[in-house]
């Protein structure tokens, strides 16, 4: 899956998700790391890719509606849960499509998934 990680999320996260074969846009290799958070949902939008961030602020779905984007996933992340959470992160996207992770709000929290559209 193409997927837009923002500025916020763990270096590690995203090398997990590279070794998994998953497609990651950094946001720092295309965009400044002073962009406020419409413009990296926006940019997740115009490439078509999963935006990743352990912000808060995405889960406001009046602010930033499900279904305007190519989902969301946001994770609750600490050192000490990291593991459990990047587990959790692997098996959401092992077992569900892009299709059925469009237009949804997805949030991780230990091993614990919680969806929103």
């Amino acid at each position: 899956m193409k997927i837009l990680a923002n500025h916020c999320v763990f270096g590690k996260t995203v090398c997990l998700l590279q070794k998994a074969w998953h497609e990651v846009i950094r946001l720092k290799d295309i965009a400044s790391a002073s962009s406020v958070d419409d413009a990296v949902g926006s940019l997740a939008v115009s490439h078509n890719a999963i935006l990743l961030s352990n912000d808060k602020d995405f889960t406001d779905i009046i602010k930033y509606p499900p279904k305007e984007h190519s989902g969301i996933i946001v994770l609750r992340i600490t050192p000490q849960s990291e593991g459990i959470v990047h587990n959790t992160l692997l098996s959401l996207l092992a077992s569900k499509s892009l299709e059925e992770i469009h237009g949804s709000l997805v949030v991780i929290r230990g091993n614990k998934i919680r969806f929103r559209r």
